[in-house]
């Protein structure tokens, strides 16, 4: 088996071209944040250890609650590169099912965007909300709660 990974691509592709243009969210008004492909792997690298801090290891489940945004790209790679498997939510679907689709996924971690009016999801107690740079959102570890505790339909 190959040891080139996805991880390892982008390291590579950073160590490369560290400056050039890696991935760019539309903002509204004709705006754009744009990743560099440094930015990009330090992102990744950053919540690859997040991730790991919270006990998420090779194999573990980790439930990503996103729509299609760069946020969610950056999490899906900090989630592969520890070996980790994303499970990614369909965010057009009702609330309920989102949750029960989190439970039985067997996911240690679920990612979610912080609450707002395009969140599906929100955190109630208990729950980390986390802000790095541009990237906000909440961590819910629904393995230490029971069924639905932390997750909330967005008002």
């Amino acid at each position: 088996m190959s040891d080139r990974t996805v991880y390892r691509m982008l390291d590579d592709t950073a160590a490369a071209y560290p400056d050039k243009p890696a991935l760019c969210q539309p903002l509204g008004g004709g705006k754009y944040q744009t990743w560099t492909w440094s930015e990009f792997r330090d992102a990744v690298r950053l919540i690859s250890v997040g991730l790991s801090t919270l006990g998420v290891e090779k194999g573990s489940i980790v439930a990503l609650q996103s729509e299609t945004r760069a946020e969610f790209y950056l999490a899906d790679l900090g989630v592969m590169s520890l070996g980790a498997i994303a499970a990614a939510m369909y965010t057009s679907l009702p609330f309920a099912d989102q949750a029960q689709a989190i439970k039985t996924s067997g996911a240690r971690v679920a990612l979610v965007p912080p609450a707002g009016p395009h969140s599906r999801l929100q955190l109630s107690a208990p729950h980390r909300r986390e802000r790095h740079g541009n990237v906000a959102g909440g961590l819910f570890c629904p393995q230490n709660h029971g069924p639905g505790a932390g997750l909330g339909a967005a008002g």
